[in-house]
């Protein structure tokens, strides 16, 4: 191997296949990412179409080949939307969650992973979990619809008694006392 006047000039012709071997493998990795990812882009399309069990087979697809090219950092939405798409298909299984919740805890900055792991604690009946998940997307995305929307239909509270007033006022917390005494939810 000879060297050139820095390391970032290292000639590989010394390597296998008179230097051809590291430019193919990379090159390799290149297509299986470009392949994984669409896969993962028609099973979004297929999770659109609420078709979650087709959406799974392609998100699964889409970690199989991301395996098969040896990816260094896994994409964690491949694995966050292919345990939604099962928890939706089939009902929440344990696999459903540790596959969700691996997913956000590795890459915790995406607020997408939060939703999808709230969706999948929603599914598995754990709506305290999904209210804190939905509560920890909002805080790093405020303006995120999705999440608002999923964090508003899962909130067990009603609306504060005086909209005026803050949820936290005594006013509101006496009436709201007294109307879930004497009110009966239908």
């Amino acid at each position: 191997m000879r060297l050139g006047r820095d390391m970032a000039t290292i000639c590989l012709t010394d390597a296998p296949d008179s230097g051809y071997y590291f430019p193919n493998l990379f090159r390799g990795i290149q297509q299986m990412t470009r392949l994984s990812e669409r896969h993962f882009q028609t099973g979004l399309g297929l999770f659109a179409e609420c078709r979650y069990a087709d959406a799974a087979v392609r998100f699964q697809a889409a970690i199989a080949s991301e395996k098969q090219g040896q990816v260094l950092r896994p994409q964690m939405r491949y694995r966050s939307y292919f345990g939604l798409s099962r928890a939706l298909s089939r009902g929440a299984k344990l696999e459903d969650v540790k596959l969700c919740e691996m997913a956000a805890e590795a890459d915790h900055f995406d607020p997408v992973l939060q939703l999808n792991l709230g969706r999948v604690y929603l599914r598995a009946g754990k709506t305290t979990r999904a209210l804190q998940t939905f509560r920890r997307g909002l805080r790093l995305d405020p303006k995120n619809e999705e999440l608002l929307v999923a964090f508003r239909r899962s909130d067990r509270r009603r609306r504060p008694v005086i909209g005026t007033l803050s949820r936290d006022h005594g006013l509101n917390r006496s009436l709201g006392r007294l109307r879930a005494r004497f009110l009966v939810r239908a």
